[in-house]
């Protein structure tokens, strides 16, 4: 144990945590609602809202629309006779995300070199800037869905966050990493939480993960292998896998009156990219193969780490029963990269 102070919050006292913390700056957390599917959401916490608190479970959706909205307006303009005004403000209000797992938490800095590569996105870094993030690490899978060892994320990192969680017995343990985090601490300590150390965690009970860190190369080598055709019955170009995934980030921008809206869209959807005089994917393998390339081979070509963190939602939400890990092992297999 190290000399580091923690808290434990019992699961009794978590609820009024959470709503003194609310008091002073707003709260993300993941929670449930009365959905078929029976899975949470990230959303602000409301004390007399309809969602209740669930943090053990896989959400949804991802933190992705907390920094990069489904639809938002990133530029307007005001007219008088005289003059025109352009409007851009991004946004700059304070809050919490809580409980977020490494995966979701590894996606966003992994979009951060997206997003200041070679144009910063002052909307998204705002968003960032303002966010205090409180990671709750997996030192075990929180199921089978879960590979975020085969793509670099660290299921127990905790050096980057602003605070850290960890489940344990009967609540949770919290410990700040950055000055950021004080509210938090400053929170705990006020609602009656019990000083404790800071644990040492271990992840355990991770499969064997799949080397895909350095195959981008490899998998650029078979772009036009026949394997990509075999590949194209499984996907429907729904689009689901892209709007749940926590690195997919390509957009969408449209002129709409006096305001310039910027919105989600997706590459494995027939109108993406399409011209009036051309479809440069006709095919739904070619498409496919868009996503998978920009995961796992442009990706990585271009910023060093792959495009995805692991987070398992993109199999459990696909409607063909698609799990990309099982693609990803056939095409390595294809360029020889595995036996």
């Amino acid at each position: 144990m190290s000399n580091k102070k923690a808290y434990f919050i019992s699961d009794d006292k978590l609820n009024g945590f959470i709503e003194s913390l609310n008091e002073k700056v707003p709260v993300y957390v993941p929670q449930r609602f009365d959905r078929a599917d029976g899975t949470g959401i990230y959303t602000e916490y409301r004390p007399y809202g309809e969602g209740e608190v669930d943090l053990e479970s896989r959400t949804l959706l991802s933190v992705k629309s907390i920094f990069l909205p489904q639809c938002e307006v990133i530029l307007g303009f005001t007219t008088n006779e005289e003059r025109v005004d352009v409007v851009s403000e991004a946004p700059s209000d304070e809050r919490v995300l809580f409980s977020i797992r490494n995966c979701d938490f590894e996606a966003v800095r992994r979009l951060d070199l997206l997003f200041g590569w070679d144009y910063r996105d002052e909307f998204w870094f705002a968003r960032r800037e303002n966010t205090i993030i409180v990671v709750n690490i997996c030192d075990s899978p929180l199921d089978d869905k879960c590979f975020c060892h085969w793509v670099g994320v660290d299921p127990v990192a905790t050096e980057l966050a602003d605070c850290v969680m960890l489940r344990a017995e009967g609540g949770y343990i919290i410990w700040r990493i950055s000055e950021r985090g004080d509210v938090i601490i400053d929170v705990l300590d006020k609602v009656g939480a019990d000083e404790v150390d800071v644990p040492e965690v271990e992840a355990k009970g991770f499969d064997n993960a799949i080397e895909v860190d350095g195959s981008h190369n490899a998998l650029f080598e078979i772009f036009t292998d026949e394997i990509w055709k075999v590949l194209e019955p499984s996907c429907i170009g729904c689009g689901i896998c892209t709007f749940v995934c926590p690195t997919c980030h390509c957009f969408e921008i449209q002129d709409e009156g006096s305001k310039r809206v910027r919105f989600w869209d997706y590459c494995t959807g027939y109108e993406f990219t399409r011209t009036e005089a051309h479809q440069p994917r006709p095919r739904q393998y070619q498409r496919y193969r868009q996503r998978v390339m920009h995961k796992y081979s442009y990706y990585p070509r271009r910023f060093g780490v792959v495009g995805c963190t692991g987070c398992g939602r993109c199999i459990s939400a696909c409607p063909q029963n698609v799990d990309i890990r099982e693609d990803i092992v056939r095409l390595l297999k294809r360029a020889k990269v595995i036996k």
